[in-house]
């Protein structure tokens, strides 16, 4: 969503000729309430005033007479602009001059510089949120010079050089988040306006450029694209105007040339430069962090372990009010008690709070709002292990779902355009979203889904519109209960005694340790960044690490966006037996409609003895079937009225394939619904995930060759969201990297050498099915407009190409391999690519 200078309130220096006076003409053109016009030329300025009040309005345009450069007048125009007018919503910070002369120099630095920077503190502090404003943006100005050597003009560059720096640096994220205030910064090309004849005051005459041969834009061109970035452009962010071609958003590449000198950076009183793996670090000790003074904070699963100790380091920053959310109450009663008496009796609140409860977890939030105020931070703590067959939905429900309800919640109350002041959200995983712990595949699959909703949720995107960042810490063994109650608490018994002896081998961090880093984490973190806690070492920010993870999937091209895995060193199966599907009994959950349907006739095709297709669509079940059984045989396939989302639905559906066919060969778990909506989001999780973990669980004890089984074969359905970004879609896609790391867990070689199952996962691009005509049930439907209009750039594929991947996979894969259908091409095995990218973090977390 773009954003509106409807009805807004601005001003404009330098405003009389140039750029400045068409950007004041495109403002109007954007239906702005009023435009402040503050020039030294006052012919130009009146006459300008004129013709455009007697266009559009007697009092559109007011012109001020003004010199920049001085403090008390600049000062003075803001204030008569707020009298007479009101609230100012947008300042252009425009006036410039070209002058790098001996005598005037100095000049050009206060008018291009002092002033500009001037102009923007003063804006800067009257817009601030947090200040008494409502928050607003600034627009600077600033040159091709900054981006460029031009040896001729020194002091101009300089200028325009520092209004770039100055800009960035204001409208960094830190700032942003609090103040509610964007700063963006325009970079002109060669224009045609009177600054070009300036060019012969260089400081060295011998030096003059030549723009007989140069082509220069108009005005006209320069100032739409103001308002181009005005409208899509994000707090800090840098944009280029030149040659009357369309704005470019530029904000990447001046980032990533910044990045290049990092390499130059050496251990200095300035900072410390880190190398891990290819990744450097830069910590810059004099940069300002985010306070917790006077914060409000509720912090979840906080009685004891980890959330007891961020806790006290919280009051010990000065936060103004702490609510302990905990199941516990007599633990969660005595901390309250013991740091009230410490600290003051109004600083620490507990409340016994079931976060799997949607409710009960929501009336907190009601407490805490009604009670103690506005909240501007929540930690969602709360956590178990417990991949046991009686206990993984609660572990779900806990690690996953209760994180998202609060997350959503949250971002919803301090959400800048709902009416909130911004805030910050830090939702806790694990070391194993980014490595492999095969032993606890239910455990690992709700903490990967944790990373990927909270990166996705805190988006620059999002966070641009919002003002709430949101972070995410990944914690290594720490010593909490956590790593002393595993005794019947894994999915397979049999496991115990290599997971007990495994952990002997790693050093587990305190809780002191774990708790300093949260704190780190708040005062550093940018939103959408990932950092990790492990081994007693200060917090490490891994996001840069992190996003290359997931870029290793990433290949742009054109106008397409395709996932490519740049990976030619995959193994290559043709001189591999293919598995057979001949005289397989198998099932497939979703399979009334869509990928499903086209799975079940692919299957049949393979001459399978049996199929049994799971559905809540009773209608087209039967129908697929009816024509089916007509067409291949009256036994062939066999309809059941499923719900999969209902775990003793699903399981008696087993029972019934089991008594009635006989031994189950392969399960395809395909069912899936896209819906991030806040009444749907839940039935989403369920579907998408718990119901492949339930599915999956069951057919491999059944399967199991130590159990009285036969080994088989499982296939899980995820998506490419799993491997890339798709901010606008986080629960749907914490979803499916769920899967995927459930997936590639349970598959693991360890456990399929005693088993004989083989667990595959089957990534599918966008596919021509319904669910992408639910692209608009989005948690924010702000987005609906942006992810629309960002799929018509990708090519989608036939499900008859998605369900010949399945059978591909089936027949070629390994047991936990990731495989990837796209594009209509042939399913590819990216497992290397998948490794590699969690490879990339083993000496984060190992070392």
């Amino acid at each position: 969503m773009a954003f509106s200078l409807s009805g807004k309130v601005a001003l404009v220096t330098g405003g009389a000729s140039g750029i400045g006076a068409a950007t004041v003409k495109c403002l109007l053109e954007e239906g702005v309430k009023h435009v402040a016009v503050l020039d030294v030329a006052e012919e130009a300025g009146i006459a300008l005033q004129n013709e455009l009040n007697t266009k559009y309005g007697e009092t559109k345009v007011t012109f001020i007479k003004g010199d920049v450069t001085d403090k008390g007048t600049l000062i003075g125009t803001f204030k008569t602009v707020q009298d007479r007018i009101g609230y100012i919503d947008v300042v252009v910070n425009n006036a410039g001059i070209l002058d790098d002369t001996l005598e005037n120099f100095e000049r050009s630095i206060n008018i291009n510089l002092t002033s500009l920077i001037r102009s923007s503190l003063h804006s800067w502090k009257i817009m601030h949120k947090e200040r008494g404003g409502s928050g607003g943006t600034i627009i600077n100005y600033s040159s091709i010079a900054s981006l460029a050597k031009y040896n001729n003009i020194p002091v101009y560059s300089a200028t325009k050089s520092a209004v770039l720096t100055f800009s960035t640096c204001l409208g960094d994220d830190k700032h942003y988040s609090s103040s509610g205030v964007r700063v963006l910064t325009v970079c002109f090309g060669a224009t045609d306006t009177p600054i070009v004849g300036d060019f012969n005051r260089a400081f060295d005459e011998s030096a003059l450029l030549n723009f007989d041969e140069m082509y220069l834009q108009s005005t006209e061109s320069a100032a739409k694209a103001v308002i181009e970035a005005y409208k899509q452009g994000a707090s800090g962010s840098v944009w280029f105007s030149y040659e009357d071609n369309p704005a470019r958003d530029i904000t990447e590449e001046h980032n990533k040339s910044m990045e290049s000198y990092i390499d130059c950076i050496k251990t200095t009183k300035f900072g410390v430069l880190n190398v891990f793996r290819g990744i450097l670090l830069v910590r810059y000790c004099f940069r300002m962090a985010y306070s917790l003074n006077e914060k409000i904070v509720m912090l979840t699963g906080a009685a004891s372990g980890i959330g007891a100790s961020v806790v006290k380091y919280l009051l010990n920053e000065n936060v103004k009010h702490v609510a302990i959310l905990d199941v516990s109450e007599e633990a969660g009663i005595a901390l309250k008690n013991e740091l009230n008496s410490k600290y003051n009796d109004n600083k620490v609140t507990f409340i016994k709070c079931d976060v799997a409860d949607k409710e009960n977890l929501l009336q907190a939030y009601k407490v805490i709002n009604d009670e103690i105020g506005y909240i501007d931070l929540v930690i969602n703590n709360a956590g178990i292990l417990d991949d046991s067959p009686d206990s993984y939905v609660m572990e779900i429900n806990i690690n996953l779902i209760s994180v998202i309800t609060s997350s959503l919640h949250a971002w919803k109350a301090m959400h800048t355009n709902k009416g909130g002041k911004g805030g910050t959200i830090i939702n806790v995983s694990s070391v194993v979203a980014l490595t492999y712990a095969a032993n606890v595949p239910i455990y690992c699959t709700t903490k990967i889904g944790v990373l990927k909703f909270s990166t996705s949720l805190g988006n620059i995107m999002h966070y641009s519109r919002s003002g709430v960042r949101v972070l995410c810490i990944c914690f290594g063994l720490t010593d909490t209960p956590l790593l002393t109650n595993l005794h019947g608490q894994l999915f397979d018994k049999d496991a115990e005694d290599s997971v007990t002896g495994d952990l002997v081998k790693h050093k587990s961090q305190s809780v002191e340790s774990a708790a300093k880093a949260v704190i780190e984490t708040y005062k550093q973190g940018a939103s959408g960044s990932v950092w990790i806690s492990t081994s007693d070492k200060p917090a490490m920010d891994v996001t840069n690490t992190y996003d290359k993870s997931v870029q290793m999937f990433i290949f742009k091209k054109k106008k397409f966006t395709r996932l490519y895995i740049q990976d030619n060193s995959r193994e290559l199966y043709w001189s591999k037996m293919e598995h057979s599907l001949n005289e397989k009994i198998v099932i497939v959950t979703g399979a009334a409609s869509g990928i499903g349907a086209f799975v079940v006739k692919s299957l049949l095709h393979e001459n399978v003895k049996h199929v049994a297709m799971l559905d809540v669509s009773e209608e087209a079940g039967t129908a697929l079937q009816d024509e089916l059984n007509s067409k291949y045989n009256n036994n062939k396939v066999t309809f059941i009225k499923c719900d999969v989302a209902d775990k003793e639905n699903l399981l008696k559906a087993y029972k019934v394939i089991n008594d009635e066919i006989g031994y189950i060969d392969v399960v395809i778990n395909n069912a899936g619904i896209l819906d991030d909506s806040p009444d749907s989001y839940m039935t989403e999780i369920n579907i998408n995930l718990a119901s492949v973990i339930t599915s999956s669980l069951y057919a491999w004890n059944k399967m199991h060759k130590e159990k009285g089984g036969k080994g088989g074969t499982i296939i899980n359905v995820s998506s490419v969201v799993a491997l890339s970004n798709a901010a606008n879609v986080p629960i749907y896609s914490a979803t499916k990297i769920g899967v995927l790391k459930f997936s590639t867990s349970l598959g693991n070689k360890m456990h399929y050498s005693r088993s004989g199952v083989r667990i595959l996962c089957l990534c599918f691009g966008l596919t021509n099915t319904p669910l992408l005509r639910n692209v608009h049930k989005l948690f924010d439907t702000d987005a609906i407009g942006l992810i629309t209009e960002d799929l018509q750039n990708y090519k989608s594929q036939s499900v008859e190409s998605a369900a010949k991947a399945v059978i591909e996979t089936y027949k070629q894969g390994d047991s936990g391999s990731v495989w990837i259908s796209t594009s209509d091409k042939p399913a590819m095995d990216v497992t290397n690519a998948y490794d590699k990218s969690i490879e990339i973090f083993d000496s984060y977390v190992y070392s």
